[in-house]
C-alpha cells in the first residue's frame, strides 16, 4: 500500500498527491493500492476521478489531539 497524506483538500493538494502516488509506483515498478489521507471537503467529483486511477480516499478528522480516520470499504 501506498499512502499519501494533506492537510488540505485544495485541487494542489489532491493533484500534487495523486503525481506523488503514481510516480511512487512506477519508482517501484509494480502496482498497489493507493490512499490519500486528507481532512473532510473533497469534493465527490473530485473522488470519483481519483478512483479512476485506483486511488482510494481516507478523510480523517482531529478533536483535542486525536485523529479518527473513515477507512473506504474494501471490495
Amino acid at each position: 500500500m501506498l499512502f499519501e497524506i494533506k492537510t488540505g483538500v485544495g485541487s494542489g493538494d489532491y493533484l500534487k498527491a495523486l503525481g506523488q502516488l503514481l510516480f511512487y509506483e512506477k519508482q517501484r515498478g509494480r502496482s498497489y493500492r493507493k490512499y490519500l489521507v486528507l481532512p473532510p471537503g473533497i469534493p465527490e467529483q473530485v473522488v470519483s476521478i481519483l478512483g479512476s486511477f485506483d486511488v482510494s480516499i481516507i478523510e480523517y478528522t482531529e478533536a483535542d489531539g486525536r485523529f479518527n480516520f473513515e477507512w473506504p470499504k474494501l471490495i
